[in-house]
């Protein structure tokens, strides 16, 4: 039913305005008292304070005036009905407006900048008492001491929590019973590693993101303190473990649910030592994104469907094609399901990463993506060196390029694609695999600046996706 003066329903108002960003629902609060009746419980659904880059402001007024609005704001929601509305509170902070008197010493009350930070700071925890269906809470360069943990520990309904460059000094404390805890930035309390971090619940705990470098040893090893399996974690995700291999093992012997392994970087001292000699203790993993000398000994006798071998630390190997060929080997003599690959190569290798895929049919593998590190050197290897000026291939243009499909089959190019000069045989640098499940890269092309992915499109049997990313593309001109 419309309401007088307006020829829509409520209902309608807001389906619309499921569609507008959120800083244009802050407007249309200020419209008129029936918006903001209709729009408040989706506004303070998510509460956000930023002060990132606040101490390279020089409207410090203007700050001085928002964090007071802030705190009195958050004194304002939380003693009325709206404090049971809201979902998701983020709180951005700075370490570096106690230096403001110091780096401004002739600035007239340079302090209240500071004060006020600090007065909206302590209202936000103060808050986090009364939100009872708070689910997310983000913190970003604040300190975590008993007091915000004790609040953390009061909501009833917290389920995620991300921290992002907080200096965690109270590591032990009530244990938070969240699903997903996410962790990154930099360490700001070296002195805090050594000791054990006890955070979250291990039995409630389903994934474990941990972008931090060197805090991830701490905080496993409060896992391992309470000696408690964590039957929910599914999803690990360790980018830069620089831990010893035996604390990692330790770890995962309490995780025998884990079906996804994310490591960009892993320990290389003492892995062939730690590792156990059961694998069958491990958790039985699906999918696998770690070093390759690591993936050899997970992939054996699992079900490993997605397999992402595109790590960095492949720079430093002058052969690492080898090394991953074994480890392939290894997993398709298995038996595993393996439908989705990612392969770091360099240039000279990318001929034989085709070939062996095609030796290896008949295989399950439908996604294959090729993270290479020369694109410049294997954009050249694709044409003829010119030798000659008659010989000369005019420069590329864009518009000579198409990322669509086109017909292996067919006798003539589309009239819509002009053809490009192509070698003629492929030890003059074109990709021809032959087999039964040979496949020729038919077109490619390049989006508007250097950095944009180069991708090829193919047709085999057993090949529905390849795609080509260039993430290491560097300022040379191709």
């Amino acid at each position: 039913m419309a309401i007088d003066g307006y020829a829509l329903p409520p209902e309608i108002w807001l389906h619309i305005w499921s569609y507008s960003p959120r800083h244009h629902l802050l407007r249309l609060v200020l419209v008129c008292q029936l918006f903001r009746s209709l729009l408040q419980p989706t506004v303070f659904r998510q509460i956000e304070q930023r002060a990132a880059g606040l101490e390279s402001s020089i409207d410090w007024i203007a700050h001085t005036q928002k964090f007071c609005r802030s705190a009195s704001r958050y004194r304002w929601i939380s003693q009325g009905a709206l404090c049971r509305e809201v979902v998701t509170m983020t709180f951005s902070g700075t370490h570096r407006l106690e230096t403001l008197p110091r780096r401004f010493p002739n600035v007239k009350h340079i302090h209240l900048v500071h004060d006020s930070y600090l007065r909206a700071w302590n209202a936000f925890k103060e808050a986090l008492l009364t939100f009872i269906n708070l689910h997310i809470v983000s913190l970003t360069a604040v300190p975590v001491d008993t007091s915000i943990r004790t609040a953390l520990s009061s909501i009833p309904r917290l389920k995620t929590l991300e921290l992002g460059d907080c200096s965690i000094t109270a590591h032990d404390g009530p244990l938070l019973p969240l699903t997903e805890l996410v962790i990154r930035g930099r360490i700001l309390d070296p002195r805090a590693v050594a000791s054990p971090l006890l955070l979250a619940r291990a039995e409630t705990i389903a994934e474990l993101k941990l972008a931090r470098r060197y805090d991830e040893y701490a905080l496993l090893r409060g896992f391992i303190k309470m000696q408690t399996t964590c039957g929910s974690l599914t999803v690990l995700s360790l980018p830069f473990f620089d831990g010893d291999a035996q604390t990692f093992f330790d770890f995962l012997r309490l995780c025998a649910n884990v079906t996804t392994l994310n490591m960009d970087m892993a320990p290389e001292r003492d892995f062939d030592e730690s590792f156990p000699g059961d694998a069958t203790i491990l958790p039985v993993l699906s999918s696998i994104s770690a070093p390759h000398r690591w993936v050899r000994f997970f992939a054996p006798g699992r079900p490993i469907t997605s397999l992402d071998l595109s790590d960095v630390s492949w720079r430093v190997s002058l052969d690492p094609w080898d090394e991953v060929q074994r480890t392939l080997g290894i997993l398709l003599a298995s038996g595993a399901e393996l439908r989705n690959l990612s392969l770091f190569v360099f240039t000279q290798t990318v001929p034989e990463v085709t070939t062996y895929l095609t030796s290896c049919w008949p295989h399950s593998l439908v996604d294959l993506r090729l993270t290479v590190w020369d694109l410049c050197g294997f954009y050249s290897s694709r044409r003829q060196r010119v030798r000659r000026a008659s010989e000369a291939i005019p420069k590329p243009n864009p518009d000579d390029f198409d990322s669509r499909l086109v017909d292996l089959d067919g006798d003539h190019p589309r009239p819509d694609s002009p053809p490009l000069s192509r070698p003629s045989s492929p030890s003059e640098g074109s990709i021809i695999v032959e087999g039964p499940a040979a496949f020729q890269p038919s077109d490619f092309s390049r989006e508007d600046g250097d950095r944009r992915p180069l991708s090829f499109a193919a047709r085999p049997e057993y090949l529905q996706d390849f795609s080509l990313t260039d993430k290491l593309l560097n300022d040379r001109n191709c």
